[in-house]
């Protein structure tokens, strides 16, 4: 029976810390109000204008037609502000389409595509795929769907339905591309200023910037991981969907790999601060020793974590002497502990230095008990021979004056 503790703990370890990664991400999450506006093509990558063909030949088949560019600032903080995005417009219903491509870039999911339709009493049907988990709170006169498909044929039926049911009580208004960028701006900072007046994002003093509520965060962290999951499978789909036709994988430019990667660094940094790692310490260490109390003697968990501490203070100490930040150890129970850092610019030296900075303290301690035991076992005959000797001498001394 005990053995099956060990699985269980684990798998429960393991999603308690995907929820705490969640949280952290969220809570360090800053909300700005958007801003749109149409620009012109020339000031858009080039590389961004290639990619962008794969979509519009795709959009085309449904009549959409490529229009213009948006520029813009989303609605959370990150690290490149500006960013474009490529507007298409259907006539025929008096939609827009909006193509953004992924900076976390994946093969098989490059495009994020929305479908938007403006009405004239000011509502907006916005049609997305795999992002409405996302969302906090309500969306002021908004409609907004999400089919979680790997279809984007299946997302844009799926907002067609819906428009053919509105426009019975509705009438859908044809904007220019300017004007669609204004009322999008006035929509999406309608939602941030929702989001202020209900307390579920605060503003941070000293900026125009807010913060999500710790108590929204917690609300929205189960649906969240749900949400995750099913957006995965939009990935796995595509995957599965790959393997038959190749035009579904996109070669991903060196630009955007770059822009990735500083948008995942501008995201962890100061992800987890020195306060709360020292707190995550004691917190794993009391989960670890719970965990083997009930396995090993006090006397014994105490020279358990000795070691332990001894082994991934080698990490530490050599890990600080390459320039490594945001050090910690965190204790996994049942399994041992570990020593994480930080250093986006490591080489394979350092790495190596590193991981034998770990076992050569305990190597180096154990090589000198050993050269030094046998000494000690000789000192130790030594001392016992010489107070044999000084017995026997103070004995034979006693009894001969005895005997005079």
């Amino acid at each position: 029976m005990q053995y099956l503790i060990y699985p269980i703990a684990i798998y429960v370890l393991l999603t308690v810390i995907r929820y705490l990664i969640l949280f952290l991400l969220l809570s360090k999450s800053q909300i700005q109000y958007p801003k749109y506006q149409i620009t012109k093509a020339d000031t858009v990558p080039i590389y961004l204008k290639d990619l962008f063909q794969t979509p519009i030949k795709e959009l085309e088949q449904f009549g959409f037609l490529p229009c213009s560019y948006l520029q813009y600032q989303p609605i959370t903080k990150a690290y490149q502000q500006t960013n474009w995005e490529l507007l298409l417009y259907h006539k025929a219903l008096k939609s827009y389409a909006t193509v953004v491509i992924r900076r976390l870039a994946e093969p098989v999911n490059l495009f994020d595509i929305e479908f938007y339709t403006f009405f004239k009493d000011r509502t907006l049907l916005l049609t997305v795929n795999g992002k409405q988990h996302g969302l906090i709170g309500e969306f002021p006169n908004t409609i907004v769907q999400d089919v979680y498909t790997s279809k984007v044929s299946v997302q844009w039926q799926t907002h067609q339905d819906c428009l053919k049911q509105l426009t019975t009580s509705k009438t859908a208004c044809g904007l220019s591309p300017e004007s669609f960028a204004q009322a999008l701006q006035i929509q999406m900072s309608g939602y941030v200023s929702n989001l202020a007046k209900t307390g579920k994002i605060s503003p941070i003093k000293g900026t125009e910037l807010f913060q999500i509520h710790w108590l929204t965060v917690l609300r929205s962290l189960n649906l969240m991981m749900q949400g995750n999951k099913k957006a995965a499978n939009i990935i796995k789909q595509r995957r599965q969907q790959a393997k038959t036709d190749s035009s579904i994988l996109q070669e991903i430019p060196i630009e955007l790999e770059v822009e990735g990667f500083k948008q995942m660094q501008y995201t962890e940094t100061g992800l987890v601060g020195k306060k709360f790692r020292t707190w995550l310490l004691l917190g794993s260490l009391g989960l670890f020793i719970a965990s083997y109390t009930s396995f090993l003697t006090p006397q014994s968990v105490v020279i358990f974590i000795a070691v332990l501490f001894f082994h991934e203070g080698g990490h530490l100490l050599a890990m600080k002497l390459f320039g490594y930040r945001d050090t910690s150890v965190l204790f996994v129970p049942f399994l041992g502990a570990l020593a994480t850092a930080r250093k986006d610019d490591a080489t394979l030296t350092q790495k190596f230095w590193i991981s034998l900075a770990g076992p050569l303290p305990g190597l180096i301690l154990g090589i000198g008990l050993a050269i030094l035991a046998p000494l000690a076992r000789i000192s130790h005959k030594l001392r016992k021979n010489r107070s044999l000797k000084l017995i026997k001498c103070i004995h034979s001394k006693y009894f001969s004056s005895l005997n005079r």
